[in-house]
């Protein structure tokens, strides 16, 4: 019997992770010392549902509408949530409900929006520092 899981490894070659990505179905984290990688937002850009430790910006980042938070209290726990986590999503029903989550949930991510949140924090920052904030300031979407 096949396993229905590959373990890619190290990539080498700076082509071959799109390649590998584009074939692979589904992302586990398993850094409990990550607070919150690029490879997360890649993962929900392309559609992956994320299996992750639910601690640092994992939390934020991932919704039950996306992917599958496991605790991160010990070792055994996140290894049991871990393998939880993939039997749940051997349920294609489940896993495709979870790819259209994530590729909703990477919206949040773009690049247009953490520009403008950024920008807003720099504005808002400047004009408190000037006592001129007014009670009409832009929010995280750059409207008034």
């Amino acid at each position: 019997m096949t396993s229905p899981a590959a373990v890619t490894g190290l990539v080498k070659c700076l082509a071959k992770p799109f390649c590998v990505k584009c074939r692979q179905r589904i992302l586990i984290i398993t850094s409990v010392y990550d607070l919150t990688s690029t490879v997360l937002v890649e993962a929900l850009a392309n559609g992956l549902p994320v299996i992750c430790p639910d601690h640092c910006g994992f939390t934020d980042a991932i919704t039950p509408d996306c992917g599958i938070k496991v605790p991160a209290v010990s070792r055994r726990e996140l290894v049991a949530g871990i393998r939880d986590g993939i039997v749940r999503l051997n349920d294609e029903n489940v896993r495709l409900r979870l790819a259209e989550g994530a590729l909703q949930q990477s919206a949040k991510y773009e690049w247009d929006l953490k520009a403008k949140t950024v920008s807003n924090i720099y504005y808002k920052k400047w004009a408190s520092s000037r006592n001129c904030i007014s009670e009409t300031t832009l929010t995280t979407n750059g409207s008034n």
